[in-house]
């Protein structure tokens, strides 16, 4: 049986299309994301850590100006060196559930648009050209 390494090296020598996917967490080795440590004591649900961002994005709202102080906490994030390298694959679509805006924008790169797909009602765009999958499609539609 083939490795995922394995895989991944075969579907680019084949030229195969490739699809990330990739989520809000697994930000550290250690399982240990200090932006949702900062948040939870920020809003003082030190307590719910164990839920991860749920936790911060739970039932009770968190106050407006918490969103422009998260924004400012993921902005000053040192991101880990794959998340780097994985900008440099020849992704046929990306795709993120990352509440961080960052991901988006260092998954970007010459005509790759990341799409954010933050709940389960979103639908995502087809992929019919590399930067915006839906817009050629939709222009040449009677």
């Amino acid at each position: 049986m083939k490795t995922a390494r394995e895989l991944l090296i075969d579907s680019l020598d084949e030229r195969r299309p490739i699809i990330l996917l990739l989520g809000q967490d697994g930000w550290s080795e250690r399982g240990n994301d200090s932006v949702l440590v900062k948040a939870l004591d920020h809003l003082n649900r030190g307590s719910d850590i164990e839920r991860g961002w749920l936790g911060v994005l739970g039932t009770t709202p968190a106050p407006s100006s918490f969103y422009d102080w998260q924004a400012e906490r993921f902005e000053r994030r040192v991101h880990p060196p794959w998340l780097t390298v994985l900008r440099q694959l020849p992704w046929s679509a990306a795709f993120t559930s990352s509440v961080d805006p960052t991901v988006r924008s260092i998954l970007q790169g010459p005509g790759r648009e990341p799409e954010a797909v933050l709940t389960g009602r979103e639908i995502p765009r087809s992929a019919r050209s590399r930067a915006r999958p839906d817009e050629g499609a939709r222009r040449s539609e009677p």
